[in-house]
């Protein structure tokens, strides 16, 4: 899951730390010992959408076809 450009690390680690509190949970290893998660934020609206458009191509499958989920997340009819 690409996250976007940072301008620091610090920034970019910090991104990634919100990241996985938002998809792991709060006990999940983190750069920064105090990772506060707001669920209101760019990052957790960006990845709820990402996951919701996953579940959405899921239920979309072919019936009766065989599918399988590529590298991005997207179903693939085979």
């Amino acid at each position: 899951m690409w996250l976007g450009a940072f301008e620091t690390p610090e920034e970019a680690a910090g991104a990634y730390d919100e990241a996985a509190c938002l998809l792991r949970g709060s006990n999940t290893c983190t750069n920064f010992i105090h990772t506060h998660v707001s669920s209101d934020s760019p990052l957790a609206c960006r990845i709820r959408n990402l996951l919701k458009d996953k579940k959405r191509a899921k239920e979309q499958q072919v019936v009766g076809g065989q599918c399988e989920v590529g590298n991005d997340g997207l179903l693939l009819q085979i």
